[in-house]
């Protein structure tokens, strides 16, 4: 004879394990994907010379290609072509470095000397609040990255506070597209999003880039014909209309 205890745990004990295979169910549809089925090599220069973290901030961005609740259909999983970072010259971060010592420095000083009582303490809020002034400018290369994948073009921002902001484009929706060189060497690639009626115009800026031949080889391939053109990347024979 089975126990009225027994019979009440039944019902909780099936909730249990519905409620575990749904979990297991949606860690797998987000697990990132690995780099090999991203098309991702580790003797690509880009990708050896990206951090760790960086790497991980990409492989999470990509779409594993697996079903979800949005689009339960199964699709191939997308593919990384190239990447890289913002890069900060040596003399802009001497700059920087520069310019944070003396925002630093005089108003701390002036703080404790002119205010009584409380004047170190709002000299020590001061130098707390600098930090978030000039620590992501002196270290965007470990947070920022750059993608260009089959399908379109990211932008990923790691924030001080861990959270990432991202910004994407398709290559089909992009109306423009621009490289501004910069004297050294870097380049600064700006694609611009179809604008709709009433609608803000949208762009996505690769800054500062170093492996400059690299994204314009990819975007010369991924870009529309005539947009890519009129930007001046070089588009392979096959693809020219």
């Amino acid at each position: 004879m089975v126990s009225e205890a027994s019979v009440d745990t039944q019902p909780d004990m099936k909730k249990l394990q519905k409620v575990r295979k749904a979990a297991q169910e949606q860690n797998y549809r987000n697990q990132p994907l690995h780099p090999f089925l991203a098309g991702i090599s580790d003797d690509e220069p880009f990708w050896r010379d990206l951090p760790d973290i960086l790497q991980s901030q990409i492989l999470v961005m990509l779409d594993n290609g697996r079903p979800t609740k949005k689009n339960p259909t199964p699709r191939e999983p997308e593919k990384l072509r190239w990447a890289g970072t913002p890069h900060t010259r040596f003399r802009t971060i001497l700059l920087i470095v520069l310019l944070w010592a003396v925002f630093l420095v005089v108003p701390a000083l002036l703080l404790e000397d002119l205010v009584d009582e409380i004047g170190g303490w709002l000299a020590l809020a001061w130098a707390f609040f600098t930090v978030f002034i000039f620590v992501p400018r002196l270290t965007r290369g470990s947070r920022e990255v750059f993608a260009l994948t089959a399908r379109r073009a990211v932008v990923s921002k790691r924030s001080m506070y861990c959270s990432i902001h991202t910004e994407k484009v398709e290559y089909g929706d992009v109306a423009s597209a621009e490289l501004r060189p910069h004297k050294d060497g870097t380049a600064t690639i700006v694609l611009t999003k179809t604008k709709h009626m009433y609608a803000l115009t949208e762009r996505v800026t690769f800054d500062r880039i170093r492996d400059v031949r690299g994204a314009e080889r990819v975007l010369g391939m991924l870009l529309p014909p005539d947009v890519a053109l009129a930007g001046g990347f070089p588009v392979p024979d096959d693809l020219r209309r």
